[in-house]
């Protein structure tokens, strides 16, 4: 039996929602992963550290699933993309101004490498 257009869009609808709920969940739970880790202290005002850290922690967590993805493409790079994913993480954490944080919570990862990042080390 031959499924129709309107089925198959359907289908495909609801397995790309699927897996953005699913990535969704593996960020919310990185997230909470890395509550528990000891980050450096933000700078600003009691405001802007709140918000500032929750940019953080998900840019943080945006970070863990590149290094995820790029294990899962080059498994034999492994210590060389988990270097890099060092190296990466010590630069963000670097940003330690709350405005920053602020002022860059609509970057990708690899724009806040590229630009933020670079001037502060």
């Amino acid at each position: 039996m031959t499924r129709s257009a309107k089925e198959i869009y359907k289908d495909v609808t609801a397995h790309i929602k699927a897996e953005q709920r699913a990535r969704e969940e593996a960020l919310v739970q990185k997230i909470e992963a890395l509550r528990g880790e000891a980050l450096p202290t933000l700078e600003g005002s009691e405001k802007q550290i709140a918000w500032a850290t929750e940019i953080r922690l998900k840019k943080l967590a945006e970070l863990e699933e590149m290094i995820e993805e790029a294990l899962a493409e080059m498994p034999g790079e492994t210590e060389l993309i988990e270097a890099q994913g060092r190296e990466y993480k010590t630069k963000l954490l670097q940003i330690t101004r709350a405005a920053t944080w602020i002022d860059i919570r609509k970057n990708s990862v690899e724009q806040i490498l590229s630009t933020v990042a670079r001037r502060n080390s």
